[in-house]
């Protein structure tokens, strides 16, 4: 198996369009694949990706675009979701809302950032170990 090398991230950018979340779970399994992740920790991971791309479209002033960076090293897998190109950047999430996004979020991964300005999520940044 060919692996992902450390220092070499990953990106895609593409429409923020819940249509396209396949394309989004395709790039994140082969990533994740390719990374070394466990067969049971790739599910997970999987998941967690998915639901930061959601914290992103699911706001009030969806982004137009998203854009994602994968990268790999020793310790495991980072992935930043990002808006790009909001209609307005500023939003209605509140303090209680991003803490169960939150916990949504660190019961897939281990580790989980929300980047806020005036209400709206501008990114997500999930961490994950390769192994258990």
């Amino acid at each position: 198996m060919v692996k992902v090398s450390p220092g070499e991230p990953i990106e895609l950018c593409l429409p923020a369009d819940p249509n396209l979340m396949l394309v989004i779970r395709l790039t994140a399994a082969g990533v994740i694949a390719r990374a070394g992740v466990t067969v049971d920790r790739m599910d997970e991971i999987k998941m967690a990706v998915e639901e930061a791309c959601g914290c992103l479209m699911d706001q009030i002033h969806p982004p137009r675009r998203l854009r994602l960076r994968f990268s790999v090293d020793d310790a495991g897998l980072g992935v930043r979701a990002e808006a790009v190109g909001a209609a307005a950047e500023t939003g209605d999430v509140t303090d209680d809302q991003l803490e169960v996004m939150r916990c949504i979020l660190l019961a897939l991964a281990d580790e989980a950032e929300f980047d806020v300005r005036d209400g709206f999520i501008a990114g997500v940044s999930v961490r994950a170990a390769l192994a258990e």
